[in-house]
Formats: C-alpha cells, sequence, structure tokens
C-alpha cells in the first residue's frame, strides 16, 4: 500500500513537472518517447507520439522527419513524403530528411526523384555512406549501371561493411558480365554475414553463369546448412537444380535434377505454405517434365497468392496450350500483358516461334 502511494505521489510531481516546463519542452519528451516506441517497432505508437509533439509545436521539423519513418514502415509512402516535405520546408539543410524521402520515393517507383533527393544529400554531405548507396540503387532501376557501381563504390569506400552495397555492387557487375567481380562482392557479403541466404544465392548463380559445364551447387547447399528452416534458401536450390537439369546432356540426368528440383520447392512449401514463388516454381518445373495439369493446379495457386504477379498467369497459359485449351491460353496472356507489358514482346516471339514450328 505504500509503495502505490509512493508510486502515485512520483507520476502526480512528474505530470506537474512536465506541464510547467511548456509545450516546446513537452513535445520533446513526446519525441524522444517516440523514439523509443519506434525502436520497439511500435510504429503506431510512435506516431501518435509524432502527432502529439507536431500539435504542440508545429514547427518541429524533427518531428515530422520522425512520424515520416513511422509512415514509410507502415507501408503509407506517400504520408511519408508529405512529412519529409514540411520537414525539409522548416529545416532545408537536413540531409537525412532528403535520404528517406528518397527511400520512401524509391518504394513507390519514382527512382529519378529518389536519385534527386539523394544528389541533394550528397550535397549537404559528402561523406553521407548511405546516400551513395541508396543514388546507386536508384541508378540501377535507371539503367545506370555503371553509375550504380560508381556510387556502391564509393559507398564501400566510406564504409566497408555495408554488406548491402557489395551485395548490389555485384548484382550490378553481374548484369553487366563481370561475374568474377560478382563473385568477389557476394564473397564480402558472406564474410559480413556468414548465415546470409540470398548471397549464397547470387554468388552460386553467378558460379553456373561463369562456367557453363558446372555442376557445383555447394553455395546452396551451404545456405541451406545454415538456415535449414528458411523457405527461401529452398527455393533458390530448387531453382539451381531446375537450371541443371534444363542444361544436362541426356533425358535422365535432367529428370533426376527436374525431382530434385521439385523435392526442394515441397520442402519451401511445408516451410512456407503461401509462398507464391514456390509454387511458381514448382509449377514451371512440371510443366518442363509435360506434367502440364500439374503445373496448372500450382500456377493456379500462385495466382491466388499473388494475383498482381504477370508470371504464373504467362506460364499458365503455355501450359494450358500445350493442353489445347487455345481460349484459356490467350485470357491467360491478356491479363499477363496487362500486368505487364514488357511480357507483350515475349508474346510474339512465342507465337513466331509457333508459327515455325507447324510450317
Amino acid at each position: 500500500m505504500f509503495k502505490k502511494f509512493i508510486a502515485a505521489i512520483a507520476v502526480a510531481l512528474g505530470t506537474i513537472f512536465i506541464v510547467s516546463l511548456g509545450n516546446d519542452m513537452i513535445a520533446v519528451f513526446h519525441i524522444q518517447w517516440g523514439k523509443v516506441k519506434y525502436k520497439r517497432e511500435d510504429y503506431h505508437g510512435a506516431m501518435a507520439n509524432y502527432d502529439r509533439a507536431i500539435d504542440l509545436n508545429p514547427d518541429y521539423a524533427n518531428a515530422y522527419s520522425n512520424r515520416g519513418d513511422a509512415k514509410s514502415e507502415l507501408g503509407d509512402h506517400d504520408g511519408a513524403i508529405a512529412d519529409y516535405d514540411r520537414a525539409i520546408e522548416l529545416k532545408p539543410e537536413d540531409a537525412k530528411a532528403y535520404n528517406n524521402r528518397g527511400l520512401a520515393k524509391t518504394w513507390l517507383g519514382d527512382y529519378r526523384g529518389a536519385k534527386a533527393d539523394y544528389d541533394r544529400v550528397l550535397d549537404l554531405n559528402p561523406d553521407y555512406a548511405d546516400a551513395y548507396a541508396y543514388r546507386g540503387s536508384a541508378k540501377a532501376w535507371l539503367g545506370d549501371l555503371e553509375g550504380a557501381i560508381a556510387d556502391y563504390d564509393q559507398a564501400i569506400d566510406l564504409n566497408s561493411d555495408d554488406a548491402d552495397a557489395h551485395n548490389n555492387r555485384g548484382l550490378a557487375k553481374a548484369w553487366l558480365g563481370d561475374l568474377e567481380g560478382a563473385i568477389a562482392d557476394y564473397s564480402w557479403v558472406i564474410k559480413l554475414k556468414p548465415g546470409d541466404v540470398e548471397a549464397y544465392a547470387n554468388r552460386g548463380n553467378a558460379k553456373l553463369t561463369l562456367d557453363k559445364n558446372s555442376r557445383d551447387i555447394a553455395d546452396f547447399d551451404r545456405a541451406i546448412e545454415l538456415n535449414p528452416e528458411n523457405a527461401k534458401a529452398y527455393i533458390h536450390r530448387g531453382k539451381a537444380k531446375q537450371r541443371l537439369g534444363v542444361r544436362a546432356d541426356d533425358d535422365s540426368r535432367a529428370i533426376a535434377d527436374f525431382d530434385r528440383a521439385i523435392a526442394d520447392f515441397n520442402r519451401a512449401i511445408v516451410l512456407k505454405h503461401d509462398d507464391a514463388e514456390a509454387y511458381f516454381e514448382r509449377a514451371n518445373v512440371k510443366r518442363s517434365r509435360g506434367d502440364y495439369k500439374g503445373a496448372i493446379a500450382d500456377y493456379d495457386e500462385a495466382i491466388r497468392l499473388k494475383p498482381d504477379l504477370a508470371g504464373p498467369y504467362y506460364n499458365r497459359g503455355r501450359a494450358k496450350s500445350a493442353l489445347g485449351d487455345e481460349q484459356g491460353a490467350r485470357e491467360d496472356r491478356a491479363q499477363a500483358v496487362e500486368l505487364n507489358p514488357a511480357l507483350k514482346d515475349t508474346l510474339l516471339e512465342d507465337m513466331f516461334d509457333a508459327m515455325l514450328k507447324y510450317r
């Protein structure tokens, strides 16, 4: 009873003390509490504190910037950008607000806008390593792979432990055909993050591309050893085994590789039953094996889980065509092109190949 009495007095005195400080200082307290909640991943709670800070001090730039961060974490990137806009209006030299607005624009696919924000960050602070890395990614999305690599170089010079910069530079190098350089970057990622599934997969794929006769999937095996309950690790290895099946020099080896690929996709689905990629990739292998009905069932499930992906529609159309369902095939291909207009050229190539086949 006495302890409760003392606690009540402490709360009352604390409340009196905070109220006596004035609105600006109370706003600071809300900002600090918001930061605590943000670190605990309580983004809604953090936003409530930032809202209160802004109510108390509408010109508090950091409150808008921090609220923008919380909104981004909750997927409200438009709302985040509005907050960053206000933060920058109040504090035009705030490099962090420009940087985080660039990230929100990247999420929305506005890569040019993001790049402009990162340019401004680096004008304000030429040693802002993250801005180089993020600008590199924006450049990569815009097709400027050489420019992306130059930015990743700068980011790594400033922070050699930036695993993401090494990984993304490796991806850019791989796209440009510098597979050995890519492998070196992925190896750095693995050194920095020994359990990184994506790094092992990227390095394994680069090795298979570099040596067309290779059947080395040790990197994929190692990723599973380190992450035996990670569905993505099995998906990567399954795709590698499918790749081996496609390049196999005889039918029996190809069938064995495809069967092993399906086993990995089966395991991935057991671990994560709602992974659309696992169903999609298993369907692709089934289609390669001539199991068109089984493939269609898996494409159906992939579409149910991710109805905005074009690939499952497109390949389901191919499977339906193989079964003689041309009407269903046309509908699926039309839906695929609607979701991803870039597939129109692939569709025309497929139609041309079919014409040649039946001449």
